[in-house]
């Protein structure tokens, strides 16, 4: 039995390329001490490995024009983007009408951008849901409806600035040598400098606009 199941098979929203999205960790629990279980959601371009498709500068269909793309992302494409998308091409994860236990949150974009599918189908995948997380690098440009679920990836307080205006909650990586939390922001309570006080499976406040609290910032790491 696979370990998740493909909600997405058909073209990237962002440059048209064959793109599949698969959520993962249905029967196993995830181990990862920050997100805690949460089911993983990985958007993966069909028809190359992960690392090529970054040397080739073809992972535009997954990522867009992430800043962090290719080697100065922090997922590490060897591992879980690979294995996913060596298990989908070798053995294929199969469709699914349930998508899995609801009682357990996701975690949108474990690799990739969240904004690659269309917006329906992130919808139904989070239907009935317990929570879930996301973020976009794609907040100026992207379906304005992904503000509803996502929070919009910010480098500084100038781009913070500009998407809050645009109607998004805000996850703001403080590249500074002094941080600041601002009057409207507060610490990712997942995170070192949070205190580690809880996990992001039980914390789920980084889950868009229909979220009624305040951005989002984190010390980067």
């Amino acid at each position: 039995m696979s370990n998740g199941f493909k909600f997405h098979d058909g073209p990237s929203n962002l440059d048209g390329q064959p793109i599949f999205g698969i959520l993962t960790g249905t029967n196993t629990a995830s181990a990862n001490p920050k997100t805690g279980d949460m089911h993983q959601a990985w958007f993966l371009l069909q028809e190359m490995k992960p690392r090529a498709a970054v040397d080739q500068g073809l992972d535009t269909a997954t990522c867009g024009e992430c800043p962090l793309r290719g080697n100065v992302c922090y997922v590490n494409l060897d591992q879980g983007p690979r294995s996913v998308w060596q298990y989908e091409t070798d053995k294929g994860y199969g469709e699914t009408v349930d998508y899995g236990k609801r009682d357990v949150p996701i975690r949108l974009g474990a690799y990739g951008e969240p904004t690659s599918v269309p917006f329906e189908t992130v919808e139904k995948l989070l239907k009935g849901r317990r929570g879930h997380t996301g973020y976009t690098h794609t907040w100026r440009t992207c379906d304005q409806r992904f503000k509803t679920i996502l929070m919009a990836s910010c480098d500084t307080d100038a781009e913070a600035l500009e998407a809050q205006a645009m109607g998004w909650r805000t996850f703001r990586v403080d590249h500074s040598e002094n941080p600041t939390v601002n009057a409207n922001e507060v610490r990712c309570p997942a995170s070192k400098e949070g205190g580690h006080k809880t996990t992001c499976a039980n914390c789920l406040l980084c889950a868009g606009a229909d979220k009624v609290a305040k951005s989002v910032v984190i010390i980067e790491h």
